[in-house]
């Protein structure tokens, strides 16, 4: 059942234009803003709201970070916080900047804090071959305790593949 309130607030505040288009006042601004407020506030909205409350407020968010053999820049940072939130709730996602600007780093700084946590969580990281090699010497020099795997070539080790792997985009077509 339709709450009357509710839909009497709703023809109050959207107007139908002339070109079949809303039309909301200005002056009902307000009111629209409580009407958003109260829905959200429902425990439906809970959730949601305190995942883009925290990303809203991501200079605020302080995750421990973990011992690597680097100093971060203060946009790596922003980047690792990003990432450590992303995966504090659950949710993947793609850092796409520049080339050059640490996005490995970044990452080897949040494998390091997920590995710290739980040693037997394998990670998979996916790239062009030719940054295989690349990939172990960065993982070696920042977090020289994370242990990683290149999962390549005809004598793969399954066991061995319990950490943090490394393969290239062909072998996921295989």
């Amino acid at each position: 059942m339709v709450n009357e309130k509710y839909m009497r607030q709703l023809e109050r505040i959207f107007k139908k234009g002339k070109d079949n288009s809303v039309k909301v006042s200005f002056f009902d601004l307000p009111m629209v803003e409580e009407i958003i407020e109260e829905k959200i506030s429902q425990e439906l909205f809970q959730k949601p709201r305190a995942f883009y409350e925290g990303l809203s407020n991501l200079e605020n968010y302080t995750p421990e970070q973990p011992v690597i053999e680097a100093t971060l820049r203060p946009y790596q940072e922003q980047g690792y916080k990003w990432l450590h939130y992303m995966q504090d709730n659950q949710l993947g996602g793609c850092l796409a900047d520049d080339m050059g600007l640490g996005k490995t780093l970044q990452t080897i700084t949040l494998l390091a804090d997920v590995y710290k946590k739980d040693v037997n969580t394998p990670s998979l990281i996916i790239m062009p071959k030719s940054l295989l090699y690349n990939w172990q010497r960065e993982v070696k020099k920042f977090a020289p305790k994370l242990s990683t795997y290149i999962f390549h070539g005809n004598d793969r080790d399954l066991e061995a593949a319990l950490k943090v792997n490394l393969i290239f985009y062909n072998l996921l077509y295989c």
